[in-house]
């Protein structure tokens, strides 16, 4: 690692001038201490002699961080410290551009642990070399600076600006170890969806405090505390950081009413956040929940949603199979491997696929039943991962939330008011199935609906790859209805081109070309290298998809998709951003010859919204909406 410091700050090019004069300063009385570096999104720069710049672009780097009323640039530092860690800094220092220092610093307490240190810490170890902070409004001409210079002992605290937030000193490979990027993505989604948008450095302060251990934030200032205990004050300054803080110090537990704005806000952050529910799972009866299942949606989706809802902090008792390999808080067995070897046909299941077993799902959905007549408590969820189940849970918990939490398929429960559905395209389709069903067009019914893309696969799951072998991949069922048919057409159209074929089932509806290859049904690392060295994935599915997971699997790969254009493909799939959605064959012999123009990081950074890491959140947001007495109960 490298011994200088990297001092960053993040500015559009209308700051250049005053970074320059900052770290001009910052090198006068602290020679061969920093690199210097500027992050910026700005395409147009102007020069900056000696200082290293770095453009990045924001759709790469901020994630969700949009539309905040804020510039691109006031997010970008939370990428800063893991691309200077990569650059071999172990420590680097955030300032305001506007920000100048006077004096010679003394960075020796630099080997304690820590993650990141604010000018109150350096108040305390540097003592009065806090005071060489200003910001540069201040000190813009030589009059001032000489003014500074003769009475540097501040007695005149009136002139003098002095900076609390204009600096952070970072250490990076703590920073990327604890995840701080990650984490204050996940408090802004939070917070949004609590209705408050947070600022940049609100964010940040905020995560310290309520997603870290003390230790992570014991350099930071307690001076807010005093803002939480006026009650007679409406607003004491306002800002959203202090929201956060507050819900950290929590003074409402006290049991005080008061008028404090900020006080009703942090509560209802902090309730969106913090408020943990009691939940019950119920696997799908044909396969254990698993994620090593890779070939069934419902096995990985019941593993998922179980397992993330656990770690989340929630009560979460799973139903289902002994073999199933779910985190939860107790597991409630409902079969096993003798009992699925006799119902369901799995032996050899990448060529037969499996069935389904009415009896199978009476026996085991009615174990459940059971199990939570015994468990069950009032104002429980109840979330059921196959329609089936639902419809037997009823009967025994007539006034329950009971979800069908995975419709993945044309035919959901009408015992229950509370649909999960695996896109909109499916969501709508199903909509009109009912209404064809019922004969009634106007129904208002749907209140408690929502789509919740499937919780299938987390970001360990792939690799990815921008360096792509030569072939273009099918992978999936081995049906018509698939569109193994036409991939063969596509094959045959582009005979110097390598094609490979992978999934469960018989190759009875084709013959390979000289050009095809067929490896089988693929298991979880295989699917993994395969994805990752794929040129493109194509997927030309006659079945109108509800979702269809391969698009997502192939982005997380930064592969492009080939794919339809209809069903969950219109959602999951941006057209020319990462792959292409195709009709006629002409679409699909445009997009191999294409290919080469999507960037395999825009098909990385869309397929995350379908992640599990990113899901969760989706799933936890509806739960607490339905966890209320009635539809008209307010937060």
């Amino acid at each position: 690692m490298k011994e200088r410091i990297a001092l960053f700050t993040n500015i559009d090019r209308n700051y250049f001038s005053y970074a320059q004069r900052c770290f001009e300063l910052f090198e006068e009385f602290n020679p061969g201490v920093f690199d210097f570096f500027i992050i910026t999104s700005d395409p147009e720069q102007p020069d900056a002699p000696g200082v290293n710049v770095i453009t990045l672009n924001p759709k790469d780097f901020i994630k969700g961080f949009t539309n905040t009323g804020y510039p691109p640039e006031s997010f970008l530092y939370y990428a800063a410290p893991g691309i200077l860690h990569e650059k071999g800094y172990k420590y680097s220092m955030h300032v305001d551009a506007d920000c100048v220092c006077l004096k010679k610093l003394d960075f020796s307490w630099l080997s304690e642990d820590f993650v990141v240190a604010g000018a109150p810490r350096m108040r305390n170890d540097l003592s009065e070399q806090i005071d060489t902070w200003y910001y540069l409004k201040a000190v813009n001409d030589d009059e001032t600076i000489n003014f500074l210079e003769k009475t540097f002992d501040l007695q005149n605290k009136n002139d003098i600006i002095d900076i609390q937030d204009g600096v952070m000193i970072i250490d990076n490979e703590r920073w990327v170890n604890e995840s701080l990027y990650e984490k204050a993505y996940d408090l802004f989604v939070t917070c949004e969806a609590a209705g408050h948008r947070m600022r940049d450095t609100d964010i940040l302060s905020g995560l310290l405090m309520l997603d870290t251990p003390k230790s992570f934030y014991k350099h930071l200032t307690p001076s807010w505390n005093w803002y939480y205990e006026r009650a007679e004050f409406e607003s004491m300054g306002g800002d959203d950081v202090n929201i956060l803080h507050m819900a950290w110090v929590k003074p409402w537990s006290k049991g005080k009413d008061n008028k404090n704005i900020n006080l009703k806000k942090g509560l209802s952050v902090w309730n969106k956040r913090k408020k943990k529910m009691r939940l019950h799972t119920v696997g799908c009866a044909r396969n254990p929940s698993t994620k090593d299942l890779t070939v069934d949606p419902y096995a990985m989706v019941s593993y998922y949603l179980t397992t993330y809802l656990h770690r989340g902090g929630h009560e979460v008792h799973y139903y289902g199979y002994k073999e199933s390999t779910v985190e939860c808080t107790k597991k409630w067995e409902c079969g096993d491997y003798e009992f699925q070897s006799k119902y369901y046909i799995t032996e050899g299941f990448e060529k037969t696929h499996w069935q389904e077993s009415a009896e199978g799902n009476n026996i085991f959905f009615n174990k459940a039943k059971d199990h939570l007549l015994e468990n069950y408590h009032k104002g429980d969820i109840i979330i059921c991962n196959w329609s089936p189940c639902v419809d037997i849970l009823r009967k025994a918990f007539p006034y329950a939330k009971i979800v069908d939490g995975h419709i993945g398929h044309r035919y959901p429960s009408t015992a229950t008011n509370y649909h999960v559905h695996s896109s909109l395209a499916n969501q709508h389709f199903l909509y009109g199935k009912d209404a064809e069903r019922l004969n009634v067009y106007d129904r208002e019914g749907y209140w408690h609906d929502t789509v919740i893309y499937p919780i299938a696969n987390d970001l360990n799951n792939f690799r990815y790859n921008e360096n792509k072998s030569d072939y273009f991949l099918f992978m999936g069922r081995l049906g018509q209805n698939k569109g193994i048919t036409i991939f063969r057409d596509i094959a045959k159209h582009f005979p110097n081109k390598k094609f490979i074929v992978a999934g469960q089932g018989s190759l009875v509806d084709i013959t390979l070309l000289p050009n095809m290859e067929f490896v089988g049904c693929l298991d979880g690392e295989q699917r993994k290298e395969y994805l990752a060295n794929a040129k493109a994935v194509i997927s030309p599915s006659y079945y109108c998809e509800p979702f269809g997971l391969t698009p997502v699997e192939a982005g997380l790969s930064g592969t492009p998709i080939i794919c339809t254009d209809w069903g969950g493909y219109t959602e999951n799939v941006l057209d020319g951003v990462t792959g292409f959605r195709c009709t006629f064959f002409n679409d699909f012999v445009n997009a191999v010859n294409n290919i080469e123009n999507i960037n395999p990081k825009e098909c990385r950074r869309f397929a995350e919204r379908f992640s599990a890491e990113t899901l969760i959140k989706d799933w936890e947001r509806y739960l607490h909406k339905i966890n209320r007495n009635e539809w008209y109960t307010l937060d």
